[in-house]
């Protein structure tokens, strides 16, 4: 069973990088030689590693060995930085594998139950871990549960939504259009060929991630959500964002962060650092979609990482400060695992082990150009 695609990928990286303890095993597998290879593994006595655990489900797997093994994950919970392996390593067969395609069978649902009861530390895996819960329950038609673990995400869930609007080569996200300097009701905006749209208040406020699936109907193209935050004073906060769709993000009318790519990310992809004024602010996201299913969340966290819940929501249009970009201060934040892994690889340039797991966590939100770097 031939699965190495991205391990070929990364093969001309390896070639210009030094010899380390592992060079010989690396080199074998890259050249399909998964005998050696083994063999080669089984020498090196580093066995409690935390690259040496991952490194043996890699050639467990591409010796065509897909059954769990027992012993892996409670080793691999007890290792110092295990989140960030998790995350960069997410859909490996060894962790929770594809299942947006394959499902959960048992194999997967016992790893989200056992990385569940390690109790980690770090939000993002907190709430994709509980997502995850979330989908088995209602696989399962387990709505009490399901409706409990969704409720334990934090992010903003009131939002009026307006569109379809036309995006037409690719161009919308830089069209303007009405929403965008019109957060009222009092005039519908012109969709060109979509007709006339007007803001309305969605009804999807229990879940985390939020779908325009009344907009569906009319196919591909740009939506707008809003709703409008309120603070009693000044809040400095990190907002996190994953969205199906290229996208620009706006704070009382001033442009806080734009993603141009339209790929699917996961819910933290992108961070930006911004300082909601005291008062009532309005939150917009456009979201430009060229194939089908755009989809937004987004969460407010506090400066340490931890869930910020001083700022509050609300679908209802209301009157919102007007704000300069010096005020609002805007700065993007790098992804905590991305920079876990550039760290580790400045540390030692030479480890391939850090290059594979840099490269699969920029290819977990689809970020195709920096993994090619």
């Amino acid at each position: 069973m031939k699965k190495i695609t991205v391990l070929c990928l990364l093969l001309c990286f390896y070639s210009a990088i030094a010899q380390d303890n592992y060079d010989q095993f690396w080199q074998e597998l890259l050249s399909n030689n998964r005998v050696s290879a083994t063999q080669t593994l089984k020498k090196i006595d580093d066995a409690n590693s935390i690259e040496n655990l991952i490194i043996n489900e890699i050639m467990r797997v591409e010796n065509g060995r897909f059954r769990a093994n027992k012993d892996f994950l409670p080793t691999f919970l007890n290792q110092d930085n295990y989140q960030n392996y998790l995350y960069a390593l997410w859909n490996e067969n060894y962790f929770f594998n594809t299942y947006l395609d394959t499902g959960f069978n048992n194999k997967i649902v016992g790893a989200i139950n056992s990385i569940s009861e390690s109790n980690p530390t770090h939000n993002t895996i907190q709430d994709a871990i509980t997502y995850l819960e979330s989908i088995v329950a209602r696989e399962n038609k387990d709505w009490a549960t399901y409706k409990s673990k969704i409720s334990n995400i934090p992010s903003f869930r009131n939002w009026q939504y307006c569109g379809v609007f036309e995006n037409l080569n690719k161009s919308g996200l830089d069209r303007v259009y009405g929403p965008e300097t019109n957060a009222n009701n009092n005039t519908p905006f012109d969709a060109e060929s979509n007709g006339y749209v007007n803001w309305y208040t969605s009804k999807n406020t229990e879940e985390a991630y939020q779908f325009f699936t009344n907009h569906e109907e009319y196919g591909s193209g740009v939506n707008y959500a809003q709703t409008f935050v309120s603070t009693p004073q000044d809040e400095t906060v990190i907002l996190r964002i994953g969205s199906g769709s290229a996208f620009k993000l706006w704070l009382n009318d001033v442009v806080i962060f734009e993603n141009k790519q339209d790929v699917v990310t996961d819910l933290d992809a992108y961070q930006v650092k911004v300082t909601f004024p005291k008062g009532n602010n309005r939150l917009l996201i456009k979201t430009a979609e060229s194939d089908y299913g755009s989809y937004f969340i987004m969460s407010p966290l506090n400066q340490d990482g931890s869930h910020n819940t001083n700022l509050k929501e609300s679908s209802s249009y209301s009157e919102y400060n007007k704000s300069k970009a010096s005020q609002i201060g805007a700065t993007p934040v790098t992804n905590s695992f991305e920079a876990f892994f550039v760290d580790k690889l400045n540390q030692n340039p030479n480890n391939f082990f850090n290059a594979y797991c840099l490269i699969r966590t920029y290819l977990r939100n689809s970020k195709y150009e920096e993994a090619k770097k």
